[in-house]
C-alpha cells in the first residue's frame, strides 16, 4: 500500500456537477463548516503550503476544488456552510447543489467531516451526519485543530462530540492538527484505505 501522498496540484474549480474533471477517479470529498480549517488540513495531509487557499472571510469559497493527487486520485473541496452572514439566497443554493453533487458522484468513496475541536458540532453539523447516512455515503468525522484543546480536557470533550453525533464511541473521531501533524499518518492510512478499495 502507499505510504503518502507524493504529488498533487490545483485541477479545476466547478459550480455544476456536471463540469467535475474526466477521467473519473476515486475521490475524497471534505466538508465542513465555514472557517473549520479545511484548506489548511488539506495543506497539511498533501505537505503542499498554499495549494488549498484559505481565506480570511468565512462562507467566501462558492466552488467545488479538484486537487490531482498523485495521478491516481482526487481531493475534493466542497463550500463550508453554517456562516452567520451568509446570504439566505446562497444558503438556499448550498443544499441543492451539494446533495446533488455527492450523490450524483460514484466515484466518491468517501466523505471527511470536519469538525472545530473547540466548539461542539453545530445544527448544520448534526443535519450532515443524518443526512450523509441516510445516503448512505462513508463518512469519516476529524477534529480538527486539536492542539487548541488542552491534553488533559481532550478525551472528554471527544466523548462529548461524540455522544452529540450518535457515536458508539469517540474511538471512532479522529483528532488533527494542522499545526503539529497529530492525526497525519492515522488519516492518511483511512483515506488510502478508501481510495484504494
Amino acid at each position: 500500500m502507499t505510504v503518502a501522498f507524493s504529488q498533487a496540484s490545483f485541477l479545476r474549480a466547478i459550480t455544476q456537477p456536471d463540469q467535475a474533471p474526466t477521467p473519473a477517479r476515486p475521490g475524497v470529498v471534505f466538508a465542513g463548516r465555514s472557517n473549520v480549517g479545511k484548506s489548511s488540513l488539506i495543506n497539511s495531509l498533501l505537505r503542499r503550503k498554499g495549494l488549498a487557499k484559505t481565506s480570511s472571510t468565512p462562507g467566501r469559497t462558492r466552488e467545488i476544488v479538484y486537487f490531482n493527487v498523485d495521478d491516481r486520485f482526487y481531493f475534493i473541496d466542497i463550500p463550508g456552510y453554517g456562516y452567520a452572514k451568509t446570504s439566505k439566497t446562497v444558503k438556499s443554493k448550498w443544499g441543492p447543489m451539494i446533495e446533488e453533487f455527492l450523490t450524483g458522484t460514484p466515484s466518491i468513496r468517501l466523505v471527511v467531516l470536519i469538525l472545530d475541536a473547540r466548539r461542539d458540532p453545530s445544527t448544520e453539523d448534526l443535519q450532515m451526519v443524518e443526512w450523509l447516512r441516510s445516503v448512505r455515503i462513508p463518512c469519516q468525522i476529524v477534529v480538527s485543530k486539536i492542539d487548541k484543546v488542552r491534553k488533559t480536557h481532550r478525551e472528554r470533550h471527544l466523548r462529548s462530540i461524540a455522544d452529540t453525533l450518535g457515536l458508539d464511541s469517540h474511538k471512532d473521531l479522529l483528532t488533527y492538527s494542522s499545526e503539529d501533524g497529530t492525526g497525519r499518518p492515522e488519516l492518511i492510512r483511512v483515506l488510502l484505505e478508501a481510495l484504494e478499495a
